[in-house]
């Protein structure tokens, strides 16, 4: 690993951010779903069924990803998708009870991951809200 008192910020968060993911998508290996899936699962608990492009610009990825997201929780029972008209294409998609019941074990694992440096936990998350609050 280089020095990395000399990286840019950005190459610092993004490797966090990317490292804390692959933390959590481990422990989330025993419920069958990653960290993708899950705030998929997160976005339709609390805004309810959307359309496959909706959930995209909300998650702010490409709709094609979105699109495969939707086809694994789906096979996995953990999203349900509704035809918004007969003989359309577009559906809406809801979490459904098994999803909600993956979504509510998944947020205890991760309440309980730590991460370094507990005591200044709530710095981190007040710098982590004002850097997504700017690029959002």
């Amino acid at each position: 690993m280089s020095d990395l008192e000399q990286w840019p910020t950005a190459r610092l968060l993004i490797t966090a951010s990317r490292l804390v993911e692959n933390t959590y998508n481990e422990e989330l290996a025993g419920l069958g779903i990653t960290y993708a899936g899950l705030t998929v699962l997160a976005v339709l608990a609390e805004q309810g069924p959307l359309k496959q492009a909706d959930l995209a610009e909300e998650l702010k990825v490409q709709n094609p990803s979105v699109g495969k997201m939707i086809e694994r929780l789906t096979r996995k029972g953990f999203v349900t998708g509704t035809r918004c008209r007969p003989g359309r294409r577009t559906q809406l998609i809801a979490i459904s009870p098994e999803g909600q019941d993956v979504l509510s074990k998944a947020r205890h694992l991760e309440d309980g991951l730590q991460l370094p440096e507990a005591s200044g936990k709530a710095s981190l998350r007040n710098h982590a809200r004002r850097l997504i609050a700017t690029y959002w």
